[in-house]
């Protein structure tokens, strides 16, 4: 319930129904224990998540914009370039480097083709 519905501690003992002082729930909350549980449970749910057939790189993406919209909406404008260009370069639409991705779908078999055509041209342009 913490994990699946980013709900505090707290909020789940509520929810739960679970009457425990804020002392003991205090200690519960940071124990060694407990800490190692939660981080269990959340390996367990981003497994979940990643073996989704619906989280595809269309999903991000989505997820991406939509999230850049809320930061547009807020006026949170430098925010929001940022969130676009990192959606570009999810997109390949520029390279890690701010490059535009010139060689995007090109095979090595492409590029040496292209290379040997280059080099054809040029020998005949020598000659």
């Amino acid at each position: 319930m913490m994990l699946r519905e980013q709900m505090p501690f707290r909020a789940a003992l509520v929810a739960l129904n679970i009457h425990i002082s804020g002392e003991e729930a205090d200690k519960t909350e940071h124990s060694a224990g407990f800490r190692k549980l939660l981080s269990q449970e959340q390996q367990i749910l981003y497994q979940e998540l990643a073996s989704d057939l619906n989280f595809t790189k269309q999903a991000v993406v989505g997820g991406m914009l939509h999230a850049t919209q809320m930061l547009l909406r807020e006026g949170l404008w430098d925010k929001a370039v940022e969130a676009f260009f990192k959606l570009a370069r999810v997109q390949d639409w520029v390279g890690a480097e701010s490059n535009v991705n010139v060689m995007l779908g090109l095979s090595q078999r492409d590029i040496d083709e292209a290379r040997k055509n280059l080099m054809e041209k040029q020998a005949v342009q020598v000659n």
